[in-house]
């Protein structure tokens, strides 16, 4: 039963909007109101919560903001619907079980156990779509209801059920024909289980691995004691020789200092006048040139240079009483003295003899020459003699003792090679009394090889003979299985025959049973709905209608309405009343005057036994339990 819808939508086409929220009750309800109010748009909004865009009468881009909550009841189930443009869900008893609209399309035919196309015949007379039931050809009819019930269902098992048997009898002929009956091996005249064969094998290759090993130990030659040499005390060699390193250290220091140390070449006399002529030089090379004129010769050239200056570019000039030639601004003297030759050195040469006359201007004592090469080692020579002479002496005190490292070296190979001998000797006595207890061993071991090759033979043949039993055993395992398997294939094919047979008969029963009840109530509803002035409806097994021996094609517009009606509530009776006891519909009775009008509401009125909730839009004024004006 529906309990509550609230919705609301924009049509930008037109401009329009709506927006209703409705509480159903039971009973027959009345939705009235002028053209265009928006009435239709009820039952469009109830479809589309149910069944999603496939129930709206135009496109979904027709559509804006479009929003609807639906609550109903479906059996025993409280049923919450929303279909917002964020969000869409489906609550069953306080539960989300469906979230988004591919889930909920899914959801709610399979919780009602069928979809809009059932909903539309069964439940629904949309506007304008009354007679779409009886305008149909009666074989497109017949299919139609068929499907509505389930038949075709149950023609297309059937039809899978013979396919089934089919296959299952190919199978079963396919499996005792693929394999062919396996046959058992016949086992060696001297067969032995190839575990014991082997375990008498491993003994004898664990028997003849033992002589084998014995056989290679081999008798031990004894060791020889080595020579030893003349002094074995390697401590007392050791210390001599340690004693030896330490002096021949000391004595290899000294020589090192002894080497630092150069040896005087000339005497103490020699080496002083080597140092005088040495600064001797070196005072010459200081004071550089000797002077060339003395200091009255170089103020002289100065005085020239200097008066020559004093007259360079001056022009003379001729008294004219006396006609003596002279120079301006120049005396007679300075004039006389730049007359004649230039001085024999320039003025920057006369700077540099007066520097020579002040170096110069000190004694300096001739020394006679006298050199030595490498004076600073002299000098080092003479300053270290005393510690040349002291080392010379410690290291003349040293007295180095003999050599014995080639001693040391033969000690130390004896006692190596006498312990290497006394392990020989230790090992000797041990392999000696393995060789002993080995030969004992031999004795009492005799040869089996010949046995192994017999064995072998033996073991080659048993496990052959054992691999044939294993192969027919799991061919034997498979056969049966095949057998079994084939067996099986039978008896579904069996199975499958009668569950065709079955089928059949329920479709053949379903068929026969539903024209008769669909005429039954079409004929009970046509009666009410006519105030008895149409009585019977007759559906043939072919869906052939006929109202009152009348083809259904040559009734009037209101006559065709009611029988349109009869038959889509009498379906709705048959399928649906059970899961969802409601129908709907839109102007059913505008081909009806206000008498059929009437007649037709109060029979629906009266099905309160079958459906709780009747919503009828119409134009009339009809007697309703609930009246909503839009």
């Amino acid at each position: 039963m529906l309990k509550l819808l609230d919705y609301s939508v924009e049509f930008p086409t037109t401009g329009r909007s709506f927006q209703n929220r409705i509480e159903f009750a039971p009973g027959l309800t009345a939705i009235t109101g002028r053209n265009e109010a928006g009435k239709t748009l009820v039952m469009e909004m109830v479809r589309y919560a149910l069944f999603g865009k496939d129930a709206l009468r135009g496109l979904a881009s027709d559509y804006r903001n479009l929003s609807v909550t639906l609550n109903l009841g479906i059996m025993s189930h409280d049923v919450l619907i929303e279909r917002l443009p964020r969000k869409e869900t489906l609550t069953i008893d306080g539960e989300v079980t469906a979230v988004g609209a591919q889930a909920i399309n899914a959801a709610v035919p399979a919780l009602l156990g069928y979809g809009l196309d059932v909903f539309d015949i069964a439940q629904a007379a949309v506007q304008g779509d009354l007679g779409a039931l009886t305008e149909m050809k009666p074989t497109p009819r017949r299919q139609m209801v068929e499907k509505l019930v389930g038949i075709d269902v149950l023609e297309q098992i059937e039809k899978d059920c013979r396919a089934e048997t089919k296959t299952q009898e190919t199978l079963a002929a396919s499996l005792v024909t693929s394999m062919p009956v396996p046959q058992e091996p016949v086992a060696p005249d001297d067969y032995e289980p190839s575990e014991k064969l082997q375990q008498i094998s491993d003994e004898v290759q664990a028997h003849q691995a033992e002589r084998a090993q014995l056989l290679r130990i081999q008798e031990p030659v004894a060791p020889v004691a080595p020579i030893s040499p003349a002094e074995t005390d390697v401590g007392m060699l050791e210390a001599h020789e340690a004693n030896r390193q330490v002096l021949l250290q000391a004595q290899a220091r000294l020589q090192g200092q002894l080497a630092g140390i150069p040896i005087a070449r000339h005497s103490r006399e020699e080496l002083a006048k080597a140092l005088a002529y040495q600064e001797y030089e070196a005072e010459v090379r200081r004071r550089g040139a000797k002077p060339e004129y003395s200091a009255e010769q170089l103020q002289a050239f100065q005085a020239k240079w200097d008066a020559i200056a004093a007259c360079d570019g001056r022009e003379s000039v001729t008294c004219p009483k006396c006609a003596h030639s002279f120079l301006p601004d120049v005396s007679d003297d300075v004039a006389d003295l730049a007359a004649g030759a230039e001085p024999p050195i320039g003025t920057g040469q006369i700077t540099t003899q007066f520097r020579r006359i002040e170096l110069w201007a000190g004694p300096l004592a001739e020394v006679s020459p006298f050199t030595i090469d490498n004076i600073q080692q002299e000098i080092l020579a003479h300053a270290r003699a005393d510690d040349r002479a002291a080392i010379a002496t410690e290291l003349a005190g040293l007295e180095i003792p003999a050599d014995r490292s080639g001693d040391l070296r033969a000690a130390r190979a004896f006692q190596q090679e006498f312990a290497v001998y006394r392990e020989r000797a230790d090992r000797f006595g041990r392999e000696m009394g393995l060789f002993q207890a080995a030969q004992a061993r031999l004795a009492s071991l005799g040869d089996r090889s010949g046995e192994l090759d017999t064995l072998q033979r033996r073991l080659g043949e048993a496990r052959a003979y054992e691999a044939a039993l294993g192969r027919y055993a799991d061919a034997k395992s498979a056969y049966d299985q095949l057998c079994e398997r084939a067996g099986a294939a039978r008896d579904l094919a069996d199975g499958f025959t009668r569950g065709g047979t079955a089928l059949r008969n329920a479709r053949t029963k379903v068929k026969q049973e539903l024209a008769p009840s669909l005429s039954r109530a079409a004929s009970t509803l046509i009666a009410a709905m006519t105030n008895g002035e149409r009585r019977f409806v007759d559906v043939d097994h072919d869906f052939n209608i006929i109202v009152d021996g009348q083809p259904l094609q040559t009734l009037s517009g209101s006559g065709k309405s009611v029988v349109n009606l009869a038959l889509r509530i009498g379906l709705g009776q048959v399928l649906t009343s059970k899961v969802l006891p409601i129908f709907m519909g839109d102007e059913i009775d505008k081909d009806m005057d206000q008498e059929r009008a009437t007649s037709t509401h109060g029979t629906m009125q009266n099905l309160r036994e079958y459906l709780t909730q009747i919503i009828l839009v119409t134009h009339k004024e009809i007697e309703a339990d609930n009246v909503i004006r839009l």
